[in-house]
Formats: structure tokens, sequence, C-alpha cells
């Protein structure tokens, strides 16, 4: 009856550690997803300050012509 008792709670044991395991690399590939988005995100942030830089340039460019 012990017996049973203590492997009754080993599966039990198991069970909820593999459940962990499995919400582990849930976890961690949301987190690398994420981290990709963030990459992303910051790519696009830097190419609309570039772009940005350019008009603005542009528009400064085009303000002396206008001042001669």
């Amino acid at each position: 009856e012990r017996e049973k008792l203590r492997l009754s709670k080993e599966k039990e044991l198991n069970a909820i550690v593999e459940q962990k395991r499995k919400r582990e690399l849930e976890l961690t590939g949301k987190l690398k997803l994420i981290k990709v988005n963030l990459q992303e995100q910051e790519k696009q942030k830097l190419e609309v300050q570039r772009q940005f830089k350019y008009q603005l340039e542009a528009i400064k460019k085009v303000k002396d012509e206008d001042k001669q």
C-alpha cells in the first residue's frame, strides 16, 4: 500500500514537472518571438528616423534656395 502511494506521488510529481517544462518551453518561445518583434520595430524606427532626417534636409535645402 505504501509503495502504491509512493508511486502515485512520484507519478503526480513527474506530471507536474513535465507540465512546468512544457510551460517553460512555451514561454521561451514567446520570449524569442517578442525579441524578434522588438528588433523588427527597432529597424523600422531607425528607417523612419533616417527618412525623416532626409526629408528635413531636403526642406532646409529648398528653403535655402528660396532665400537666394
